[in-house]
């Protein structure tokens, strides 16, 4: 049977998760990598939380867990801990990784005090329905707050005092659209969670590879 390992992210993983799985792939995924490498160590000093998943020894998948503080993109709310991003390489699928990266911030985050812990998920992107989808968090136990378009905030309070977390509002609000199936997600979104270029780069140029899952109906 595989074994599987759930740790910190370590500075063997650090390539591996900046550059969303894509390493050594092009110049553009490296710079861009660099810059978020930045992004995660200055999160990393104000509890942030990175997790990398490995099978037999090699990668498998991460998860980011943020306060909710320092989640500069939304929600809003406090004594949270926010988990913007979720991935699990497709060839994975099914061992229950995904569960264990995020039942490991979750414990994280119990311990360091928070009061729960809040995701934004998706229902009903045509073409990406491998982005964050909320029915797989439901599945894990997290409860709808609000719904916004084809964004749903979810969370998990760890106690009764625990208030729900809300959408940020924004005055100016963009989407990222790839043309090639028209699908739309929020850009900020996008260049903040796994970077829109990883996005484009998974649906178009690596279909057997997913930010959470290929496979919705099943489990990881």
């Amino acid at each position: 049977m595989p074994e599987t390992v759930i740790r910190d992210m370590e500075a063997e993983d650090e390539e591996f998760v900046s550059t969303c799985s894509h390493v050594n792939e092009s110049e553009e995924i490296d710079a861009c990598a660099a810059n978020r490498l930045a992004l995660l160590r200055e999160l990393g000093a104000h509890g942030g939380r990175f997790k990398v998943a490995l099978v037999d020894g090699e990668h498998a998948g991460f998860a980011h867990g943020v306060p909710i503080d320092r989640s500069s993109w939304g929600p809003i709310g406090r004594d949270l801990m926010v988990i913007p991003c979720l991935c699990v390489l497709s060839e994975a699928t099914g061992c229950g990784i995904g569960r264990a990266l995020i039942e490991s911030i979750e414990r994280d985050a119990r311990d360091a005090g928070f009061a729960g812990v809040t995701i934004t998920g998706y229902r009903d992107i045509p073409g990406a329905e491998w982005f964050m989808p909320a029915a797989y968090f439901e599945r894990l136990g997290y409860r709808s707050v609000d719904e916004r378009g084809t964004e749903v905030l979810l969370w998990k309070p760890f106690r009764d005092d625990a208030s729900p977390p809300g959408f940020l509002q924004r005055n100016h609000f963009r989407h990222a659209v790839c043309s090639s199936s028209g699908f739309r997600i929020p850009i900020y979104h996008a260049l903040t969670a796994c970077g829109l270029f990883a996005v484009w780069h998974r649906t178009f140029r690596r279909p057997h590879f997913s930010a959470v899952s290929t496979r919705i109906g099943g489990t990881w």
